[in-house]
């Protein structure tokens, strides 16, 4: 980050640039030099930006892939960010960023320089950029070229400067961009393709098979990439899963909203793993999400990389009204009788405040009973306990007959 120093100290670096058409000739070479070895595998995504903020010394260069439509940062790589600030970004700063006003609506490969298309002083009282651009004055002013793949992914190459040096780098660094737009526009379909052989080649049926329930690989908006031979037969049954239009749903407004979260935190990286609990018509039904792998072949495909997918497992517990072997729940755990009652509700869908006007007591007296049964037990969620309860279950009124069995399970 050394070369932050200067733009920090008042140095209009925009001033000393040699801004002739031998300077613009080489700083293209060089740039197309670096996205051919990107291409090769030799160098990353990182060394263009290096080379770029070496170019126009005090600025900062960045190559993003972004999701448009969330807003959101599929992947960014940047020179002259301190991490900190890059990871406020990307985090939440972006789905605030006004600038977007302006690149959104620019079209695919042409440049745009923000002093002359949009300056940042015109929405200088927003949180954007009274808690975030004010503190970094190398990046209030730049030129830049947008990419567009497909609705979901668009890459933007920045290169940003400080206000003051806007008048020396605009030009160079707009010429610079015109000049090796196509390499960058060629090097990006290229990682985009690879990242599509890839998404087509990590194919993790034989794996999701062999799991013990309704296996599926979905997308952040659950359309369903593999499913095993239980969660085909689940959604034929329409029970609980459905499959309209090749997108995942589960039956009941709370069940998918619940879902949908779990996917969301988990491909954003949040938790590595979600578990819950449904109560779904007389079905209780466990829910387990995490990540599924998401290989790279090389620098270059990390760009673009395969779309992100959540293996959702999905697991009938059991159906109709549950009750407990509280004699083998007591001896495993040490459980009281109200202990056990308590268990025996939460496991048949009852709220912790429905199960305090059932059991007579108050809410807050039924929460410090959970607390005491997570000890217990050893878990630690909800849905971490009605998984250990379904192994103490006796008799399931109602399988067999009127509340048949899911043909799934």
């Amino acid at each position: 980050m050394g070369e932050l120093r200067g733009a920090r100290c008042g140095v209009n670096w925009g001033e000393r640039v040699i801004q002739s058409d031998d300077f613009v000739r080489r700083s293209i070479a060089e740039i197309h030099g670096i996205i051919r070895e990107v291409g090769w595998g030799r160098a990353g995504w990182e060394d263009v930006t290096r080379l770029m903020a070496k170019i126009l010394p005090g600025s900062a260069a960045s190559i993003v892939n972004y999701d448009l439509t969330r807003p959101s940062v599929s992947a960014i790589f940047a020179t002259g960010v301190e991490p900190e600030y890059l990871d406020s970004y990307v985090s939440y700063y972006v789905e605030r960023n006004p600038w977007f006003d302006y690149w959104g609506n620019l079209p695919s490969g042409k440049v745009g320089v923000t002093e002359r298309d949009y300056p940042s002083r015109t929405f200088s009282n927003t949180e954007f950029y009274c808690d975030w651009l004010s503190r970094q004055p190398h990046l209030q002013a730049g030129a830049g070229v947008r990419i567009d793949l497909d609705p979901r992914k668009t890459i933007f190459i920045a290169w940003n400067y400080e206000v003051a040096s806007a008048f020396g780098y605009d030009a160079p660094a707009a010429a610079i961009l015109e000049g090796t737009r196509t390499a960058f526009r060629e090097a990006v379909q290229a990682a985009h393709i690879l990242g599509e052989r890839l998404e087509g080649r990590s194919r993790l049926g034989h794996l999701i098979e062999h799991i013990d329930g309704a296996a599926m690989l979905v997308t952040r908006d659950r359309c369903v990439r593999e499913a095993n031979v239980r969660a085909t037969k689940a959604f034929a049954e329409g029970s609980v899963l459905t499959c309209a239009d090749n997108r995942l749903g589960v039956r009941g407004c709370q069940p998918q909203k619940r879902l949908d979260d779990m996917i969301q935190r988990v491909l954003d990286g949040v938790i590595p793993e979600a578990t819950e609990t449904f109560i779904i018509g007389q079905h209780v039904i466990s829910a387990v999400v995490t990540a599924a792998p998401n290989p790279h072949a090389s620098e270059a495909s990390l760009l673009v990389p395969p779309v992100p997918l959540a293996l959702v497992v999905m697991k009938r517990l059991a159906g109709g009204a549950v009750a407990l072997d509280d004699a083998s729940l007591r001896a495993a755990y040490g459980l009281s009788a109200g202990e056990c009652r308590l268990c025996g509700l939460l496991l048949n869908g009852y709220s912790i405040v429905e199960a305090s006007t059932m059991l007579g007591v108050t809410e807050g007296t039924v929460r410090q009973r959970v607390k005491a049964i997570f000890q217990k037990t050893g878990t630690h969620r909800q849905g971490e306990l009605i998984a250990r309860l379904a192994g103490f279950t006796t008799t399931v009124g109602g399988l067999g007959s009127e509340n048949p069995t899911p043909i799934w399970e």
